[in-house]
């Protein structure tokens, strides 16, 4: 689970997307299996671009800060997050996304991750939006298979 901000830095112009930055630190929450016991945090210049009325590529760039126990001892380590997405709408309430998605690892101790997922959008109200998603691993270090649901939420300004 994670919590995180959105600032919106620039708006869309004719062929120049729109940039915004994304702050959010991950939550130690859940089974060991599938998180840890720190709180770490990431960073991220995001981008949008509507290239058709139906259709949008989107990505985004940055560090995630990750605290690990190596020995014993807390270390903290840098990833360079990264996402690229080709997305489109069905209807006026349902979408689609392809994503390629992961992170270079900046440090020795570390390996990459890479993955390759899609998935469909379900806008249920205005302000709530629901997913799901499958997907597969793209080197070797990563999970061969992932599935997924999520529930994205926007606040009023």
């Amino acid at each position: 689970m994670s919590v995180g901000v959105k600032w919106a830095l620039t708006e869309q112009e004719a062929g120049r997307p729109a940039l915004s930055l994304l702050a959010d630190v991950s939550l130690p929450v859940g089974d060991t299996d599938f998180t840890d016991d720190y709180v770490n945090p990431k960073l991220l210049l995001l981008f949008t671009n509507t290239l058709t009325e139906r259709l949008s590529l989107t990505g985004n760039v940055g560090p995630k800060f990750i605290t690990l126990q190596v020995a014993g001892d807390k270390k903290t380590v840098v990833d360079l997050s990264y996402t690229a997405m080709l997305s489109g709408s069905v209807t006026e309430r349902t979408g689609w996304f392809a994503e390629l998605f992961g992170a270079f690892a900046l440090s020795e101790t570390r390996t990459g991750s890479h993955f390759v997922h899609a998935g469909l959008t379900f806008l249920a109200r205005r302000n709530l939006q629901l997913d799901v998603r499958a997907g597969i691993g793209a080197v070797a270090d990563v999970p061969d298979w992932l599935f997924g649901a999520g529930l994205a939420v926007r606040f009023p300004r």
